[in-house]
């Protein structure tokens, strides 16, 4: 009882000790940020000052989240307890493994030293976060893994392992950087109510080693979504009732590595040698019960990919070379390519849905965005066959005397115009300039949900623009619908 009370005293009154020497190699970064303003795609909101911990690599460079540098249009370095700030330049970013590189741009802090990296946590093992946003000195918080689960990486929507410790105070996520016997084991991409969530170090020595050995070979995606295949009944249609593993293939992307070779009702056994089970799950060494999908994290472009699959009863083997993922390909695309596509006709502001437009509702967009558009986020209603099909979306109408009657239509989705079927904003555009409707004078705008129709003027459009534009404070650079 004594040698554990010991243990627990070393640890604590430790921390500053530990934490002090750490110093060189635990800095925190400044940044500028100007983001994007959804509500008024034309222009940026104002300058914010973001902060955020950072890991020295080597006496010149820095990593950390590449959420810390999105949109950054300054960045500086600080040495805890040093008060001269040192410019840092982008040296290299992966939105996907949601970490960057950066580089001084000429002096750096004295005496840095690279944080060495340790190996995979197990459950339930201890660990020490450090913190230092707004103290002078790093402060370490004891902590425990509880669990592992696959996760969308914020920028890019791509599933990737991450360490989940239980953390009840809030104000961590900014990469705080997470020890285990003095060596990097995991750093905090985020938080919830009562967790902390971070990047174990594995994915920050794939990101490392392949950014020191270009070129980058990127993340994977195998293109298909499948179901567990929990129902007795679903496994006897589907010839599977004789194993006791494997997840029915519910789509195949038209743009998957595998859509020559993976139908629609396979089932997948096994993938990459390891078997899945019914849940699509398989036994982690070290974390236990957890989705294949973690698998991903241990795959790089130029890679082949095996499945196992039973079809009509039968086992088949495929396997595949594998591009790197593409997340333009992407229904709803992510954050990391969310600049917003728009155009303005007669007030009406049109948007491709992207999930930057539904991030803008704030931390908490889940719970406030729009119903349909969290709807169409998670089961991506009607893909094209290209699989290059957006949503386009009438986010809202600047009311002016010419669109009097739907001032208060928002958030709603595109279906048609002029009969035409729209499944991108150049469709929208090419319909607004469909030559027999415009010599009747009427533009037909269908709008879901409800079916709703909109009928708007083409008469006297160049003027209701300058008047938008004048009474808005529109600049010259805002994208108005011109006739071709």
């Amino acid at each position: 009882m004594k040698r554990i009370w010991l243990s627990f005293l070393l640890i604590w009154f430790g921390q500053p000790l530990l934490a002090k020497s750490l110093e060189d190699s635990i800095l925190r970064i400044h940044s500028v940020v100007q983001r994007t303003d959804y509500d008024a795609p034309w222009t940026a909101k104002q300058n914010e000052r973001m902060s955020h911990m950072a890991v020295v690599l080597d006496e010149r460079t820095l990593l950390t989240a590449a959420f810390a540098v999105k949109e950054a249009r300054y960045l500086e370095a600080e040495k805890l307890g040093d008060p001269k700030r040192y410019p840092l330049k982008i040296e290299f970013v992966d939105e996907i493994a949601n970490l960057a590189v950066l580089r001084f741009e000429a002096e750096a802090p004295p005496e840095l030293e690279a944080l060495p990296l340790g190996s995979d946590l197990r459950l339930g093992d201890n660990v020490i976060l450090y913190q230092g946003l707004e103290a002078e000195t790093l402060v370490g918080n004891a902590i425990k893994l509880r669990e592992v689960e696959v996760r969308p990486v914020y920028l890019a929507e791509y599933p990737l392992p991450q360490y989940v410790f239980e953390m009840r105070r809030s104000g961590y996520g900014w990469f705080e950087p997470i020890l285990r016997d003095e060596k990097l084991v995991a750093v905090a991409i985020g938080q919830s109510s009562s967790s902390v969530f971070a990047l174990p170090s594995r994915l920050v020595k794939r990101f490392l080693e392949s950014w020191r050995d270009p070129p980058y070979r990127s993340f994977v995606d195998p293109g298909f979504k499948v179901s567990s295949m929990l129902s007795p009944y679903l496994r006897d249609w589907a010839k599977a009732d004789k194993e006791n593993d494997g997840v029915w293939i519910q789509r195949v992307h038209a743009n998957s590595p595998f859509a020559d070779l993976v139908q629609v009702g396979d089932v997948l056994l096994e993938f990459q040698g390891v078997r899945i089970s019914a849940r699509g799950s398989f036994e982690h060494p070290r974390w236990g019960r957890i989705s294949y999908l973690s698998q991903l994290a241990e795959i790089a472009a130029g890679d082949r990919v095996r499945l196992t699959l039973l079809r009509k009863g039968e086992k088949i083997k495929v396997e595949k070379v594998m591009p790197p993922y593409d997340p333009s390909h992407e229904r709803i695309p992510p954050p990391a390519l969310s600049q917003p596509v728009y155009i303005i006709f007669g007030g009406f502001l049109f948007q491709e849905l992207s999930a930057g437009l539904m991030h803008s509702w704030g931390s908490q967009w889940k719970r406030r965005a729009p119903l349909p558009y969290l709807f169409e986020a998670e089961y991506q209603r009607n893909p094209s066959a290209d699989g290059k099909a957006r949503a386009v979306v009438l986010q809202r109408v600047l009311p002016i005397e010419y669109n009097k009657g739907y001032h208060e239509m928002e958030d709603v989705f595109v279906a048609q115009v002029n009969g035409r079927a729209i499944q991108h904003l150049k469709d929208l555009e090419a319909a607004l300039n469909d030559p027999k409707f415009r010599e009747q004078g009427y533009a037909h705008i269908i709008v879901e949900p409800g079916h709703e129709e909109v009928i708007l003027s083409y008469q006297g459009l160049d003027r209701v623009h300058k008047t938008i534009r004048k009474r808005y404070g529109l600049p010259e650079t805002a994208r108005f619908w011109q006739p071709e």
